[in-house]
């Protein structure tokens, strides 16, 4: 009788209707597979444990003093043959909940076409299957789960979620989930990291990555790789070679970039956005070679940071939101005065620009979460060098009219005063 057999027939067993959960150890790969845990009732590191201790595997250790579970092996989360695992790490139970593992991680794609050839494709599309790693829980802030993984040896271990290759449309599963938790290595080598080259974290046909508060840390290479598109929010990328690479990304929201190689790789096929985001000491900043690169409301150490190609869309640009507060001699604010902000050259990707408004009853411009905000272009830079923005500012109100010339913007959310007579 093989292990997985056994291993159904004895204590790590749960079925959910027709479905089989199990946890199998298999040694010529030293890696500890998972398969078949559903949604309602997820894998966690108590259940790693228990399987060894009952099959004498000697591959899992618990502290429960740090609530750290190690694993002295790989870790495969589900099989591409269109069946659905979840892996839960952190919960209120287990709000700072640790999983080191010593060797890769890999979240299979629920079908693959280079390996599925049995299996057509249009046989399964309609199947809601997933393969996912979640660390976390959705709103919930103080639950803060973190899965390393110990590449102490050098011996390139790294994460795929998916699959290594960009796959497509006939491809595709794994999704990774990571809210208020971190991903990073144990000691002080990268993850990925090998003697001589690195192994990158594959994301190749993942359906859904989710970054929300998350923190990534000590990645060598670039974090997700060939990844479709994922939602990246409140992220920190830390220490890393290659930052996340979004080569289909169109928007990042308040995620900071730090200490990095290269911070972000730009879209590929779309115009990327980002909106409060931080770059701070990192070697470059950025890298384009398609598309532009909108970056709103951003703090950024260097705009000189940055590597571009000779493709014309291969464009940075700094946008900012600001007020105009419009007075009379007094300083007493005046209702329904037009602004204007006229620029001393065309912008870049000046169609998302709002130039003008009118302010309301405290004399005020729109601010925050309102329409019709002011937003203006600071400075664009690409392969051929940078190229700041000033601007002449007018206000108006019936025949009073006031003007302030050769304006930079450098400040999110300033408020520039501004009297007419």
């Amino acid at each position: 009788m093989s292990m997985r057999i056994f291993l159904f027939a004895v204590a790590v067993l749960f079925t959910w209707g027709s479905v089989f959960a199990g946890i199998e150890y298999v040694k010529a790969e030293n890696r500890i597979q998972v398969t078949g845990y559903p949604k309602e009732r997820p894998c966690t590191p108590a259940d790693l444990v228990r399987a060894d201790r009952i099959f004498g595997w000697n591959k899992v250790t618990y502290d429960p003093k740090i609530d750290t579970c190690k694993l002295d092996c790989g870790l495969t989360i589900g099989r591409n043959d269109c069946s659905s695992t979840y892996f839960q790490l952190g919960s209120t139970d287990h709000p700072c909940e640790t999983l080191i593992v010593k060797g890769p991680l890999r979240v299979y794609s629920t079908w693959l076409k280079d390996e599925n050839k049995d299996l057509a494709y249009h046989h399964i599309r309609g199947l809601k299957r997933n393969n996912r790693l979640t660390l976390g829980v959705p709103g919930h802030p103080e639950i803060k789960a973190r899965f390393l993984i110990d590449n102490r040896d050098r011996k390139g271990y790294s994460i795929t979620i998916g699959g290594t290759s960009g796959y497509g449309r006939d491809n595709g599963g794994g999704e990774l989930h990571v809210y208020n938790s971190e991903i990073g290595p144990c000691g002080d080598v990268r993850i990925g990291e090998k003697k001589r080259r690195f192994t990158p974290v594959y994301m190749g046909g993942a359906h859904s990555v989710i970054l929300d508060g998350a923190i990534i840390r000590g990645v060598t290479g670039r974090f997700a790789r060939n990844l479709f598109a994922g939602k990246v929010t409140g992220t920190t990328f830390e220490n890393c070679i290659g930052g996340y690479i979004g080569n289909f990304q169109k928007v990042i929201n308040n995620s900071k970039f730090l200490n990095c190689k290269l911070g972000l790789n730009g879209s590929l096929r779309h115009d990327l956005f980002i909106y409060d985001c931080v770059f701070k000491g990192n070697a470059k900043n950025w890298s384009l070679t398609r598309r532009p690169l909108i970056a709103i409301d951003c703090k950024i150490d260097s705009f000189d940071k940055g590597v571009y190609s000779k493709n014309k869309k291969a464009a940075f640009v700094s946008k900012r939101h600001v007020i105009v507060k419009v007075t009379d001699s007094a300083g007493r604010p005046i209702r329904k005065a037009k602004v204007k902000f006229v620029p001393d050259s065309k912008p870049f990707y000046n169609s998302s620009d709002v130039n003008a408004a009118i302010t309301g009853n405290d004399g005020l411009t729109p601010g925050k979460s309102k329409s019709g905000v002011l937003l203006l272009s600071e400075i664009m830079a690409d392969s051929t060098g940078k190229t700041g923005y000033q601007y002449v500012l007018t206000a108006q109100k019936g025949n009073k009219t006031g003007t302030i010339k050769n304006l930079s913007i450098t400040e999110s959310w300033k408020t520039i005063t501004i009297q007419i007579k």
